[in-house]
């Protein structure tokens, strides 16, 4: 006992919290348990053991009456089947009623197998029973009963109940150590909690923190351990980051330092060297080892890369005014073996924490590639890549030097401006490669043939520019002349071709009286298309009072002026009444489509103020499509609100005849705007259809198949109207105006009106008279027969948006004059 007890003593200690109250809880559930089993097993024995009595003399004495009955009349057959079936019953072992001479009629039931233990059996102490009963009737005895009890059964079942209870008691005891061991566990984790966060806490994991749970006294230690927790891990932490920032800072500058691209040089008050980084090193060719200590101007030799006038020392500028400098523009820095290097640099002072200055950082940088790049940008931003020329936009800066040269200096210069002649039949006939290379060849002999201070520019295709400075316009033309016999002596060979080249120079003098730059360039290209108008390879001077020239200037400018009017729809249309002046049944209105454009102020351009310039400069056929959408669109909308459709007349260029194009355009217009091809009667000019007959027949075919009709304009003006009119499968022949003007007075116009109409009448032509202006020629065209006249006696012309509105044909005829 005195060895048990310690051991059992150290066994419990060892034991865990939960592992303690499982035991103890479990052994004190089953000592109950235990105690209630054996007391309800007791009394279960109890009341069957007093149950087996009183059912013993219960039977006897039900059984009694009802064998006497049949005893009496001698029913032993009967007597036999009530004592079958009270064996039937539990615990009855034999039943027999036995007659006065003996004989025995008897019932038993089978005997039972025991299944509980002797022990059991012999604790019960549950035992057989036996009673009888003498049955007598009248004084005279039949017999006895006799039952006897076997207990086997009962005490089976007493058995097998003790050992249910049994199962269920240890089915309880099961549960309750469940139940037991989750609550120990639940209510004992934030202890173990607390403590596996202390053994980490000890282990030196400052990150270890605990969840608030448990009753209040857990709570109480959980929250007093986190906050001591944290004090510590934020003390630790803190001294942590200190030595990490330390740490990390010394690093970062030395491996910064040691990998960046800039070199580095540290310097002390004295601007003596301290520290100096690879880059450094391999800029100035000196080591850290070998000059730290030594003056700073030992090592930085910066010069200016122009001039080679050395650059003051930099750390001696920052120590001197106690800022950052940074360095002159172009710096040059010689390296200890003399290598030239292109540089930026800075300097700046280096603090304490008081803002004192102790040292000094110089930064620089090798800057020779960026240099080179931006000078090679400079160059590509101002000269040609194909020829190597100064380009358009460095030749326009250039003029404009000049121009203020001449206006604040009064020094006199010119400008010429160059067109090549046959670029575009070696373009066309070799290939672009060609062409380039031509352009290069006649880059190099212009250049070959100007002095170094003159500008010659490639300005765009196969034009070029020369600026002569200090050059009047008589030595201007020297030069443009020496050019012109050049590139006339040169011939292009380009593999088994040669061609001969030719130039058209236009050339304008620099005088500064008040021509801007981009009015000279103007001027220039005026007169180099005069040169070309004149048979190409010329020189032409632009002059003020020439006035050819002052009209080709003005065209130019229209130019741009149309382009704006198209870019912001600034183009009307307005119309003239074609009145028939014999009734042909139809009642159909025929109107003129007209063109103008409104100006940058609002007004009115009337059509002969730029037409010309459009036909010269190759703007016609856009002005002839802007007309067919804009009248086709007009027809489309008095389709939808007028019952009588006017049949408009619409003027086709000799440009749009000539284009490819053209047929598609018109096709596509009828298709959009859903336009009724008898409704369009189209123009062309005799002059435009004569100088390409084969395309004009072609036109107006096709068109005439489509459903429309063509008038031919200005019939008469051509030396061989008639030969060509049976080739031209036209509705309508409109005499030239020049004779309808005058056939008043003069008899020869109006033989031609005469004749013209009389020819058109046989071939089946209608006849338009134009220009008809008074009254007089009026009665002329009736009486000679013309069918229709149009004029400003017949109608001003006026906006489109009028036409549907008019009078019936042939009313309200009116003398315009003016």
């Amino acid at each position: 006992m005195s060895v048990a007890r310690p051991g059992c003593a150290r066994l419990w200690r060892d034991l865990s919290l939960s592992a303690r109250l499982m035991l103890g809880s479990g052994i004190a559930l089953a000592l109950s348990g235990a105690v209630l089993l054996y007391s309800i097993i007791v009394n279960e024995v109890e009341r069957n053991r007093v149950e087996l009595s009183e059912k013993v003399k219960y039977e006897v004495e039900s059984l009694t009456p009802a064998v006497t009955e049949q005893a009496v009349i001698g029913d032993y057959a009967l007597i036999q089947q009530i004592l079958d079936a009270r064996v039937g019953q539990r615990d009855i072992a034999l039943v027999s009623w036995i007659d006065n001479v003996g004989n025995p009629l008897s019932a038993s039931s089978p005997k039972e197998e025991g299944i509980a233990p002797d022990w059991f059996v012999r604790w019960a102490d549950i035992r057989p029973q036996e009673e009888a009963v003498q049955i007598v009737v009248g004084g005279e005895p039949y017999g006895r009963v006799l039952i006897r009890t076997d207990p086997t059964a009962t005490l089976n079942h007493l058995w097998q109940q003790s050992m249910e209870m049994f199962q269920l008691l240890l089915f309880l005891l099961g549960i309750f150590f469940g139940v037991t061991l989750a609550i120990a566990n639940n209510g004992l984790r934030p202890l173990y909690a607390l403590a596996s966060s202390a053994a980490r806490f000890g282990q030196g994991d400052y990150s270890v923190r605990i969840e608030p749970d448990g009753p209040p006294e857990v709570l109480a230690t959980i929250h007093a351990f986190n906050h001591m927790a944290e004090s510590i891990a934020r003390d630790m932490a803190e001294r942590k980051q200190a030595r990490e920032i330390l740490f990390a800072e010394k690093e970062r500058a030395q491996v910064t330092l040691a990998s960046i691209a800039d070199a580095v040089v540290t310097t002390n008050t004295q601007g003596e060297v301290d520290y100096l980084n690879p880059m450094a090193e391999k800029l100035t060719g000196w080591k850290t080892e070998e000059v730290r200590g030594a003056p700073l101007s030992r090592i930085f030799y910066v010069v200016q890369e122009s001039s080679g006038e050395r650059i003051e020392d930099p750390v001696a500028s920052v120590l001197r005014q106690g800022q950052a400098t940074e360095s002159e523009a172009h710096a040059v820095l010689i390296s200890r073996e003399g290598q030239r290097w292109p540089i930026e640099h800075t300097a700046a002072p280096i603090r304490n924490r008081e803002g004192e200055i102790i040292g000094v950082v110089l930064v620089f940088r090798d800057v020779g590639e960026s240099r080179k790049l931006a000078h090679q940008l400079s160059w590509q931003a101002s000269h040609d890549a194909l020829t190597g020329l100064v380009n358009r936009l460095e030749f326009d800066r250039r003029l404009r030097a000049l121009v203020e040269d001449a206006q604040t200096q009064g020094r006199e210069h010119a400008l010429l401006y160059l067109d090549l002649d046959q670029f575009k039949v070696v373009n066309d006939t070799c290939g672009h490669v060609a062409g380039d290379e031509l352009l290069r060849q006649v880059a190099s002999l212009l250049e070959s043939e100007i002095r170094e201070s003159d500008t010659l520019a490639r300005l765009g295709g196969d034009e070029f520019g020369v600026l002569l400075q200090g050059c009047d316009l008589p030595q201007a033309l020297q030069v443009a002349e020496k050019l012109r016999r050049a590139l006339a002596n040169f011939r292009f060979a380009w593999q088994d071709k040669t061609f001969a080249s030719g130039i058209s120079i236009g050339v304008v003098a620099i005088t500064g009286d008040g021509e801007s730059a981009a009015s000279l360039l103007g001027a220039a290209d005026a007169a180099c298309y005069s040169a070309k108008d004149k048979g190409r390879n010329r020189v032409q001077a632009y002059r003020p009072d020439d006035n050819e020239l002052a009209q080709r200037r003005g065209e130019m400018q229209w130019v741009s002026r149309i382009t704006r009017a198209f870019e912001e729809n600034r183009f009307r249309l307005y119309c003239q009444r074609i009145l028939g002046l014999r009734f042909d049944g139809t009642g159909e209105e025929h109107y003129e489509v007209l063109v103008r454009m409104v100006d940058e102020g609002g007004g009115l351009v009337p059509p002969m103020s730029f037409i010309p310039a459009a036909e010269r400069y190759g703007l016609m056929h856009t002005i002839d499509q802007c007309v067919m959408t804009l009248a086709f669109s007009r027809w489309r909308a008095l389709a939808a609100s007028c019952a009588r459709l006017p049949m408009l007349s619409i003027n086709l260029s000799g440009a749009s005849i000539s284009d490819d194009h053209i047929l598609a355009f018109i096709h596509e217009q009828f298709k959009r705007h859903q336009v009724q091809p008898r409704a369009i009667c189209f123009e062309i000019t005799e002059t435009a259809a004569i100088a390409n007959l084969t395309r004009a027949s072609k036109v107006i075919r096709e068109l005439k198949e489509l459903g429309c009709r063509f008038s031919l304009d200005d019939f008469g003006s051509g030396l061989s109207s008639f030969a060509y009119l049976k080739n031209l499968p036209v509705d309508y022949l409109k005499i030239d105006g020049g004779f309808v003007k005058d056939m008043a007075t003069d008899p020869i116009d109006c033989a031609m009106v005469r004749a013209i109409n009389d020819i058109g009448h046989v071939m089946g032509i209608r006849t338009i008279a134009e220009w008809v202006e008074n009254e007089v020629t009026l009665g002329m065209l009736k009486t000679i027969g013309v069918d229709y006249v149009q004029g400003f006696a017949v109608h001003m012309p006026e906006p489109i948006e009028a036409v549907g509105g008019h009078r019936r044909p042939g009313a309200g005829l009116r003398l315009v004059t003016g």
